[in-house]
């Protein structure tokens, strides 16, 4: 019996949620060898560095004009270019099969969808707050690639704020403040009424991702022939895609997560398809995501890219300047 799509996808999501899970384990008990709690140091994990895209940001800029690699937060530079660059060829898939916020965010919305209802925001409001999150993007890219020069980018790249990015990010988790908490809560509430709230109208790395996704050759077609136009695969689009009134959909916001085709009545009414011509299985697109990241780590790792050069004695001497 072969595996639906929809379990395919949860089950690609769940690996990348608990990878995230033991590399937050494994960074934490770094963390508490280097403030005395621990003593037996546990080995920092390169991965924790996912959770600083504006380090990868910085490290990318600097890359571009210096051709030199991030020696401070490489990994984190790496897992940027493999999710940006995996949105050529899958367009937001990294979003739908890959990221941990957004499988959370998923969770909660089937969950609550189950006894409360889902609104249909009109039309202009949901695409005046889908621009929200390329604001935040802008301002994060204007700010960059825009206001700081290199050698600003350098000097906060080999700062001691930069070499402790991973570490603060911990203590602000651990400790997190009432604001943080209310923002947290507010989000958790509108994905219990609107599916993925965070990552369809605030999220500047899906809006990253979402900008790359237009080159992708990748995209769900309809035939109108064989629709029955039921209208079931859009009501089932965590994005809102009126993929019903599409023959391609081009929408930059899919993720490519085949629940209109899995959810179609009508059997040869929508596919994935290369360039409109080149019929391709659902299967390959978390396939194809699990294959991007592990290249990418594989690549990173022999070409001596993925392991910080501040070694753990720097570290735990700055944590204890604090």
């Amino acid at each position: 019996m072969r595996m639906s799509l929809s379990l395919a996808r949860r089950c690609v999501q769940a690996g990348f949620v608990l990878f995230c899970l033991w590399v937050g384990w494994r960074f934490y008990g770094f963390y508490l060898w280097l403030t005395g709690a621990l003593a037996v140091m546990v080995p920092r994990p390169p991965s924790v560095e996912a959770f600083l895209p504006i380090s990868g940001l910085l490290g990318f800029k600097s890359f571009v004009l210096t051709g030199e690699f991030d020696p401070i937060h490489p990994a984190g530079l790496v897992i940027l270019l493999a999710a940006v660059g995996s949105a050529l060829v899958f367009r937001r898939a990294f979003c739908g099969y890959v990221c941990p916020i957004g499988c959370l965010f998923d969770a909660v919305h089937r969950l609550s969808s189950r006894f409360l209802p889902c609104p249909t925001l009109p039309s202009w409001l949901d695409l005046g707050l889908r621009g929200l999150k390329y604001l935040v993007l802008l301002f994060f890219l204007g700010t960059i690639f825009g206001a700081m020069s290199l050698q600003a980018v350098q000097g906060f790249l080999h700062s001691p704020y930069n070499m402790l990015a991973d570490v603060n990010m911990l203590e602000f988790f651990l400790d997190p403040s009432s604001l943080f908490l209310v923002v947290l809560g507010i989000l958790v509430v509108a994905s219990m009424f609107i599916p993925r709230f965070w990552c369809r109208y605030l999220c500047p790395y899906g809006a990253l991702v979402e900008g790359v996704s237009w080159a992708s050759p990748l995209a769900v077609h309809r035939r109108p022939d064989q629709c029955v136009h039921c209208g079931q695969c859009s009501r089932v689009c965590p994005e809102a895609i009126r993929v019903d009134i599409k023959e391609r959909v081009s929408s930059p916001a899919c993720m490519l997560c085949m629940r209109c085709v899995e959810s179609c009545p009508a059997p040869n009414a929508l596919d994935i398809r290369a360039v409109s011509r080149w019929r391709v299985s659902g299967y390959w697109i978390p396939l194809g995501m699990v294959a991007v990241f592990l290249l990418a780590w594989i690549t990173a790792l022999a070409s001596g890219h993925w392991h910080t050069q501040v070694s753990p004695d720097m570290v735990r001497m700055l944590v204890e300047k604090g």
